[in-house]
């Protein structure tokens, strides 16, 4: 199982995923009670979404472990993150309160329930099967942007942050980060990694929609110039944009100003 287990962690290392799954479920059958094993196993198969699968290990886990141990509540995190993107909010709640009871060393449970509906929102759309990830990146990714629907930013943002540490600097997670902090309300924040974005990627294929996202957090700032300066170049990427900025309600604040008339008539 040892030689498993290696090899798995140097197929991560190289960024050969699937390969490193392949290993580590072997080493898993091989030793099926060994917990340092099952945490390695929970840990890649969550990075990827597997949900079936690693909710399984879990309760293997916990089975193993006991309910008091610190490893059990890191577990039981688990199950409620996994009943999140499967939009089961009730039963993700019931799997928080149990962190809760046991520990919350790093204070994820409570923050998660502060941040927590009650139900589903009326565009929330949970995980689907037959969605399949490779790649803990753009698996991280999906899984961020299934917390930021249900408006649990602060989760998104830390979920963002663990997918930026696999992949620094990767546009994808760096717009949907962005997007958080402006849902949130932390113009500044958007602002800072949008500016930055333009310089890591000045002609990237979602450039329009970068540029008016600018111009909202500007215009948000109180800044108008700054957000009037990027409405003229999103308009000057696309102009049939014009419609779509002249009924956005984040700019009607500059409806009677002369210099946004004549950047959509």
């Amino acid at each position: 199982h040892n030689y498993h287990v290696g090899r798995s962690k140097s197929h991560y290392q190289s960024g050969d995923y699937g390969l490193a799954l392949i290993e580590i479920e072997t080493a898993e059958k091989l030793k099926p009670d060994d917990l340092q094993i099952k945490e390695i196993f929970i840990g890649l198969t969550g990075f990827l979404l597997r949900l079936k699968k690693t909710e399984k290990a879990i309760k293997q886990m916990i089975s193993i472990a006991g309910e008091t141990d610190i490893i059990s509540a890191k577990g039981y995190q688990e199950l409620g993150d996994i009943e999140v993107l499967r939009g089961n909010l009730s039963k993700a709640r019931t799997y928080y309160e149990k962190v809760l009871k046991l520990a919350d060393p790093n204070g994820i449970a409570r923050q998660t329930l502060d941040e927590l509906p009650k139900d589903n929102g009326p565009k929330t759309v949970p995980l689907k099967r037959t969605e399949v990830f490779i790649d803990p990146n753009i698996a991280l990714n999906r899984k961020g942007e299934l917390f930021a629907q249900h408006k649990m930013y602060k989760r998104a943002i830390a979920i963002y942050s663990l997918a930026s540490r696999i992949k620094p600097n990767h546009l994808p997670t760096m717009l949907n980060t962005a997007t958080v902090y402006y849902n949130s309300e932390n113009y500044g924040k958007a602002i800072s990694i949008l500016e930055r974005l333009l310089l890591s990627y000045p002609n990237h294929k979602n450039m329009l929609a970068h540029r008016i996202l600018l111009a909202q957090s500007y215009v948000k700032s109180n800044n108008r110039g700054k957000g009037l300066k990027n409405i003229a170049i999103a308009v000057k990427i696309n102009p049939a944009a014009k419609t779509v900025i002249k009924a956005n309600p984040v700019f009607e604040i500059l409806q009677e100003m002369d210099e946004f008339k004549n950047l959509t008539q």
